[in-house]
């Protein structure tokens, strides 16, 4: 295997001298980890292949993405952590033989999601299925406040604001598909998150830009990739909400319906026998039944054209509900107070209704009525 020319390297991944020198490496451990790595890459993207199956038949999940660090970029992590000012003891004393239990991102997969909320879900099935190598953050933007960190507050998941504004919860999973354990980066975040954070990392790291002036506006666009995620829970919990109203509204017309039809029927059963002497003014009330019933035809007509009229359409209202107006009119009331007005009318009646079946079905009324 060609060696890396340590001179290129340093100069293509921008490590300056002084980096390399607070590194504190000897060249030789990089390029004996270089090439034990080189020659796991092609294991580890079977490895990567499995999680993203096992994870993309996660319910919750839109879509993944995943990539296997490459070799140099493996190398310049190390240089990196080591040149910090207050570098981990792990990374210190990383060599050819534990560089993979101190990297943990050598695979990296990311979930992403469309709801806030569905990393909930996502996280569930997480933890039933690997164990965590360490404890699960949410990353949030400073100020960031939600029900869904709440949640996964109470799943012992720790929020901590990171200094760029990435949201995203990480795990850091680990399995064993041979002699050795693997650790998994593992990443959830909402589709919008991801597009912010895809164009933050394209504007900043090619050149490493500090400019306070593309700063802010990234900083802003963040806030609106944060607001679209608010809209699209907003948006399903509505329509979630607009479907349930639109059965119950649904199933209580039917049932309305069906009182209305039974209530006719027993209305002209009892009109044509001699039950009738009784003095009830049935005929009323049948009148209220057919009231009822054209409000209910006019009602449904106009819900059906509205429903079948395009946005720029007109709908000749008037025309549907002329019935309901004209009883409005009489009554010198509003269409709704028409409507909840025959629907009382309709009660009150069907009270006196029950009243008298139920005193002609008492003994002593049957006797009577024999004498």
């Amino acid at each position: 295997m060609k060696k890396i020319e340590k001179e290129s390297f340093l100069s293509r991944n921008r490590i300056s001298d002084t980096d390399w020198s607070a590194a504190k490496i000897d060249w030789v451990v990089l390029e004996d980890i270089h090439a034990d790595y080189v020659s796991k890459v092609l294991y580890l993207e079977d490895i990567a292949s499995f999680i993203v199956k096992t994870i993309q038949a996660f319910n919750g999940v839109h879509s993944v993405r995943w990539r296997v660090k490459s070799p140099e970029h493996l190398l310049e992590k190390i240089i990196r952590k080591r040149a910090e000012e207050n570098p981990s003891a792990k990374y210190m004393s990383i060599s050819v033989d534990n560089y993979q239990s101190v990297v943990s991102d050598l695979v990296g997969v990311r979930a992403l999601h469309l709801f806030k909320e569905d990393c909930l879900i996502i996280h569930d099935q997480v933890i039933d299925f690997w164990e965590l190598m360490e404890d699960p953050v949410c990353y949030i933007r400073e100020g960031d406040q939600s029900e869904v960190i709440q949640a996964l507050s109470e799943r012992d998941v720790s929020s901590k604001p990171h200094p760029a504004g990435y949201r995203s919860v990480h795990y850091v999973l680990q399995t064993k598909p041979g002699l050795r354990d693997v650790l998994i980066e593992f990443q959830v975040r909402t589709i919008f998150e991801e597009g912010w954070s895809e164009v933050d990392h394209k504007v900043k790291y090619p050149n490493f830009s500090n400019d306070p002036i593309v700063t802010s506006f990234l900083m802003t666009f963040n806030r609106l990739a944060g607001s679209a995620d608010e809209m699209a829970s907003f948006v399903k919990t509505l329509s979630e909400h607009i479907a349930i109203t639109q059965s119950e509204i649904k199933s209580l017309s039917q049932e309305r319906d069906a009182s209305v039809m039974e209530l006719d029927a027993q209305l002209r059963k009892i009109s044509s026998s001699k039950e009738k002497q009784a003095g009830v003014d049935l005929s009323e009330v049948m009148n209220t039944v057919e009231r009822i019933k054209e409000a209910n035809k006019s009602v449904s007509d106009l819900e059906s054209r509205w429903r079948s009229a395009n946005l720029t359409g007109s709908v000749d209202v008037g025309s549907t509900i002329e019935n309901i107006r004209s009883y409005a009119i009489s009554q010198n009331v509003g269409i709704g107070d028409a409507i909840s007005k025959i629907n009382r009318e309709h009660f009150d009646r069907l009270e006196k209704l029950k009243a008298y079946t139920l005193l002609n079905k008492s003994p002593n009324s049957k006797k009577k009525n024999e004498d």
